[in-house]
């Protein structure tokens, strides 16, 4: 599981999973590394009592996909947002969070209609945020179930499909 607290990112495992959490951290340095993305290390925490008494907004799960969905439908959705990233990366937030309420109050701020503003997006989390916008694009790598809220389909965030986009489309 990762969650942030403290303005940092933790891996949370109990001690039976402690080389599935240093092989997934090595594994997304990597990635990072290897596409010249900015890494931000996180720890691991192997005390899950650690996170008592926190104040945590968002919850991430990784793992199979149909263990995903069923822990999902387990879930209280009367007081949880929960939404897929991928098929295999599930986030759990306090009902009331999402980059739509996000977004809602940006447009807000700037006095911004939703005809004005653009979003982009790749995973179900980010529905809500397509939901407050006139223009909705999804990446081409972009899970199917956020592609049938989209009005346009970039390529694919590996194509630089956003920056392509905005150039065809705004510049």
């Amino acid at each position: 599981m990762n969650c942030a607290y403290d303005n940092t990112g933790h891996y949370l495992a109990d001690e039976k999973h402690r080389s599935f959490v240093n092989l997934f951290s090595f594994m997304n340095a990597l990635r990072h590394k290897l596409s010249r993305q900015k890494y931000y290390h996180q720890d691991a925490d192997y005390d899950l009592t650690v996170i008592e008494n926190k104040s945590i907004g968002k919850f991430c799960f990784c793992g199979y996909p149909a263990t995903l969905r069923r822990f999902y439908h387990e879930l209280d959705h009367d007081h949880y947002s929960c939404f897929f990233v991928n098929s295999s990366w599930l986030e759990i937030m306090h009902i009331g969070i999402s980059k739509g309420k996000a977004v809602q109050e940006i447009m807000s701020l700037e006095h911004l209609h939703p005809e004005e503003c653009a979003a982009f997006g790749d995973g179900e989390n980010d529905i809500p945020m397509f939901e407050v916008c006139g223009t909705r694009v999804a990446m081409g790598n972009a899970m199917h179930s956020l592609k049938r809220h989209a009005t346009d389909i970039a390529r694919s965030y590996y194509e630089d499909g956003c920056a392509k986009w905005m150039k065809n489309h705004l510049l």
